[in-house]
């Protein structure tokens, strides 16, 4: 696990995620590498990614906790994001 300001990032092979709770459960709400740096336009680097999911946070929990309510795993991937930098 590694710290990125205040939120605490979990490295995983296919992107970044983070604990958040939801529904009086915690989550891992993970974001797709392919998502960071392509959609939300951040470079290779762990900071980068880091800057660019703090930057974008609130409306990317908002997309984690429609899936949950819909029943699907909170992984968010560039099709899921309509987040302009």
């Amino acid at each position: 696990m590694t710290h990125s300001g205040e939120l605490q990032f979990i490295e995983q092979e296919d992107g970044l995620a983070f604990i958040h709770a939801y529904g009086g459960e915690a989550h891992e709400i993970t974001v797709t590498y392919e998502c960071l740096e392509g959609k939300l336009g951040a470079d290779a680097s762990f900071d980068s990614r880091g800057q660019k999911l703090q930057q974008h946070l609130w409306p990317l929990i908002k997309i984690a906790e429609s899936k949950i309510d819909e029943g699907q795993l909170p992984i968010i991937s560039s099709r899921d994001v309509r987040i302009e930098d």
